[in-house]
């Protein structure tokens, strides 16, 4: 099962919801999108909704 991220910029503040499987295949690109977004929206605060993660090994951690 693949990892979909649905992203919402606030205020600062980004909004993070994760759905599906995050593990060794899907940590890194999310890792390299998750640093370029808070570079360019100056994101001070991280807030993430992983009641649909059905998965998640330590590489996601």
């Amino acid at each position: 099962m693949a990892l979909n991220v649905h992203l919402v910029v606030k205020k600062g503040s980004l909004f993070i919801k994760l759905v599906g499987e995050m593990d060794q295949h899907t940590s890194e690109n999310f890792k390299l999108r998750l640093i370029e977004l808070m570079d360019k929206y100056n994101v001070r605060n991280l807030i993430f909704n992983m009641k649909d993660l059905s998965f998640i090994d330590s590489s996601g951690i």
